[in-house]
């Protein structure tokens, strides 16, 4: 019952967080593919994904979840958007280790003189590689006699991040990010609907090389913090929430009607609301996500994913 009441003490506070998100700061960033997420399931549940880190895409949100990791995925990914924009990713995961890559490709912009006349282009093109891993207590034999064992994860993911433009701007540097989830999947005591609980925390940047400009500028990064948490009722709806030190709130809820059928809705404050939704196949060995996000500003974009898991 303490665990069940301090769940539902950091879920209040966590939606407060998410319902004050209008107060947020606006800003905007220049897109990186450091910055666009991982897969599509996580896309369409609004990016809430440090808390339940339960499939492939932890490889990049919290890898703590691979030390719950079974098997093997590999997942690949696209996405189209106006103007010739397009990004995408490709994942693999074996066992408790994963690696990926992702890319965000702006395209050629004709440049013109004060004539109309066609005298170059300008382009941009970013690309972030992962390689991480994930354990649980339990697995390591020096710990695994430790209270809460089988259910403490910690997870490491190294990061390289290149973006290709004109020489001011192009830059590259490395991070690793250090994360942890506790994740419980017996019913709680006094609450048997609840079938999965889980808290997790990353902390992005933790070692950072600072991000080298071919100018010779260079930029620090600075170490965030991003904590969530989610829960699973009855194996049939599960439900993320999370902040972020960007700061942006995420909020993600999915049904499964069906155990071969997943719908999904997303909602973050990252400078605006922004809301998600989805749907996701699992038949066999074969796996199909789609996600639609709509940005008040810059309009809707679409994601699928196709791949399989054994």
């Amino acid at each position: 019952m303490r665990a069940a009441l301090a769940f539902l003490v950091a879920l209040c506070a966590l939606a407060g967080c998410v319902l004050a998100g209008s107060g947020f700061p606006t800003y905007s960033n220049v897109l990186s593919a450091s910055e666009l997420g991982l897969g599509t399931r996580a896309i369409a549940l609004g990016e809430a994904f440090v808390g339940l880190a339960d499939d492939q895409a932890a490889l990049a949100y919290n890898p703590a979840g691979l030390g719950w990791f079974h098997g093997s995925s590999v997942i690949l990914s696209r996405e189209q958007r106006e103007l010739g924009m397009s990004c995408g990713d490709l994942a693999a995961v074996f066992g408790r280790v994963g690696a990926g890559v992702a890319y965000f490709d702006f395209g050629d912009v004709p440049e013109a003189d004060q004539y109309g006349n066609i005298v170059g282009s300008f382009s941009y093109r970013s690309r972030v590689f992962l390689v991480g891993a994930g354990a649980r207590l339990a697995d390591l034999p020096a710990l695994s006699g430790m209270r809460f064992a089988e259910s403490l994860g910690f997870g490491l993911v190294g990061k390289y991040v290149a973006t290709d433009t004109n020489k001011p701007g192009t830059c590259s540097g490395l991070s690793v990010d250090a994360t942890a989830l506790f994740r419980c999947d017996t019913p709680l005591s006094g609450i048997p609907q609840i079938s999965r609980l889980s808290f997790g925390g990353a902390l992005r940047n933790l070692l950072a090389t600072p991000l080298a400009y071919e100018s010779g500028h260079s930029e620090h990064r600075q170490t965030t913090a991003d904590v969530g948490m989610a829960m699973e009722i009855e194996d049939k709806v599960r439900i993320s929430l999370e902040v972020t030190g960007a700061p942006t709130a995420h909020l993600g809820v999915e049904w499964l009607p069906v155990p071969s059928l997943a719908l999904r809705f997303g909602i973050k404050q990252d400078g605006a609301w922004i809301w998600s939704i989805g749907a996701g196949l699992h038949i066999g060995w074969l796996v199909f996500d789609i996600a639609t996000v709509n940005h008040p500003y810059l309009g809707s974009r679409m994601r699928v994913s196709l791949g399989s898991s054994w």
